[in-house]
């Protein structure tokens, strides 16, 4: 149990960690801070999967096994992480030269085939973090045992027939295995591009003994894969320095860990932060989810706290504001050492908002009501419909690309989606998502889609319809810039209006070549045009036709000299 902290602060102001040396000294930061950024990137370069580094001075640390008295004591010393209880990290004291950070490597559910890549938790400042996965659980790596496929197979999601197939293995194809299920009639084996899936035990011939591997169960956890934590929170200056759990996996790899009691997958980098009574959690780049809810990047969610710092279902998601994006840029500086890949913050401006009423969902004319509007209607008794279903989005769709995701229908060889009035896209039975771009809707607030489970091309199970708002088209943008010296440039627009027919440039000042008053016809919604100037162009302005929307550029001069 963790002692409880006040805290005056509202969530959402991050306290920031500049990037570099001109950011630290504009906002007046100690140069400690850059100083302990610089020398952990240093000491804990090169971390190996399942350990613990000592980053900056001060980390304090507990240990389920007796250790020497000098044991991770200093800076670049490293643990294995089955052996840490607990770590915590100190927040700034510039007297004391003191601000800890501390990095971990942690493997999560990631197959040992997949060497050195785990999730990077980074520790910085005021951060309590206890290990929540008893030593003598927890699932430790072993060495991969090659399997070889004897007959066509498929490979799963999960050890067992009713979860959805991934991919396909050929007779004859080598895999590598990292553990098998409780019952021992399934192996998990590293699929290469279809990634990591189940593959009956019947199927496989294996290369060693698969009793060296571990099993692997719902239930199973690598250290420090769960972990319980808090961390304090202080007044908006740099000179206080951020107190944050900064989480990053693979990059395109999703892992899973458990934060406070609460199940998180991520394919990204987040933030994870507490007060008094919640824990908040903000993606950076990529997506995360918890209990059902997705997380873009830019969003923010929370989940309230019990008394023991236990976690519920998180909710109440939300943009990120500008400022506090503004804040995390210090992310974007962080050693790359410490990284699986840097880090880009996205800016305000780049995160599209999401509407959250409650999704209208309507039946199918002619066809039964299941007990909920998201349950499949139809069965053909060859494809298992009885967990297949729409599952997002539910709450609002954006205005052009949307990834849609369903719940698989095992022993469908196909899935098929359509969104009303735009079309279909029919994919693999391996794939559960599609990226659709929904800009050929035009500027309707409302759209409706649906997806089915093909078996050989008939339909075996069809999601009933859900009817979603629909984001506002985004601002029209534009831009211009210099291609040279000799007066050439080009002005690049993107974000047309949907209704848009054609495309004015406003050159005044020129002249210029295509002259003021250009115009190009049916315009794609993201372009560029050159142009070439002979003197000076003021006022310059982009229309877009009949809607009459106008970006201002300012005035052009792509040469210092007229001649």
């Amino acid at each position: 149990m963790f002692r409880r902290f006040p805290v005056w602060l509202v969530l959402g102001l991050i306290l920031v960690l500049p990037a570099t040396t001109a950011y630290l000294q504009d906002l007046v930061c100690p140069p400690l801070v850059e100083r302990a950024l610089t020398e952990a990137g240093d000491q804990c370069a090169n971390l190996p999967r399942n350990a613990a580094c000592y980053g900056f001075n001060q980390v304090n640390a507990a240990f389920n096994v007796e250790v020497p008295e000098d044991f991770f004591s200093e800076p670049a010393d490293v643990s294995e992480l089955v052996t840490v209880q607990s770590l915590n990290t100190a927040p700034l004291d510039e007297a004391l030269e003191r601000w800890g950070v501390a990095v971990m490597n942690v493997q999560a559910n990631l197959p040992n085939s997949l060497p050195g890549q785990g999730v990077r938790l980074i520790l910085f400042g005021d951060v309590q973090l206890e290990n929540a996965v008893p030593a003598d659980q927890a699932v430790l790596p072993a060495t991969p045992v090659d399997v070889v496929v004897n007959t066509s197979a498929n490979i799963r999601s999960g050890p067992s027939t009713r979860t959805n197939v991934i991919g396909n293995a050929a007779p004859g194809t080598a895999l590598p295995a990292d553990g098998v299920n409780p019952a021992g009639d399934w192996v998990r084996v590293d699929a290469g591009d279809s990634g990591i899936g189940w593959i009956f035990r019947e199927l496989i011939t294996p290369a060693g003994d698969l009793s060296t591997l571990p099993t692997i169960s719902e239930e199973s956890r690598t250290p420090m894969q769960a972990f319980q934590f808090r961390t304090g929170l202080g007044p908006l200056s740099c000179s206080e320095a951020p107190s944050a759990l900064v989480l990053q996996g693979p990059e395109g790899v999703k892992v899973n860990i458990t934060a406070n009691g609460v199940d998180i997958s991520l394919g990204s980098t987040i933030v994870l932060q507490t007060d008094d009574t919640n824990m908040y959690l903000m993606t950076v780049d990529g997506e995360a989810e918890a209990n059902g809810l997705r997380i873009p990047a830019g969003y923010m969610a929370e989940s309230p706290l019990d008394e023991d710092g236990q976690g519920a279902s998180f909710g109440n998601r939300r943009r990120i504001s500008r400022e506090v994006l503004e804040e995390m840029g210090w992310l974007d500086g962080l050693p790359e050492s410490l990284l699986n890949y840097p880090i880009d913050v996205p800016t305000y401006d780049q995160v599209r908002p999401i509407s959250t009423p409650v999704p209208q969902a309507t039946a199918v004319p002619g066809q039964s009501t299941a007990p909920t509007n998201l349950t499949p209607v139809v069965s053909d008794g060859t494809v298992d419909c009885s967990t297949f279903r729409a599952s997002s989005p539910l709450d609002g769709a954006r205005f052009g690309f949307q990834t849609f995701y369903w719940d698989p229908a095992p022993g469908a060889t196909s899935y098929r989606l359509s969104v009303v009035g735009l079309g279909s896209v029919e994919v693999p039975a391996t794939q559960t998502t599609v990226d659709y771009d929904l800009a050929g809707l035009g500027g309707v607030f409302s759209m409706t889609w649906f997806v089915e489970a093909l078996n050989n091309g008939a339909v075996a199970c069809r999601s009933l319809d859900v009817t979603i708002p629909r984001e506002s088209p985004p601002p029209m943008q534009a831009f211009w810039g210099c291609i040279d010296q000799a007066g050439n440039f080009d002005i690049a627009w993107q974000d047309l209006p949907p209704d848009t027919t054609s495309l004015r440039f406003n050159l005044p000042g020129g002249p210029t070549s295509p002259g003021d008053g250009y115009e190009i016809p049916a315009p794609p919604r993201s372009g560029r045009q050159q142009f070439t100037m002979r003197d000076n162009v003021y006022g310059a302005s982009v229309t877009a036709l009949p809607s009459g929307q106008t970006v201002g550029l300012g005035d052009l001069a792509c040469f210092s000299t007229i001649g």
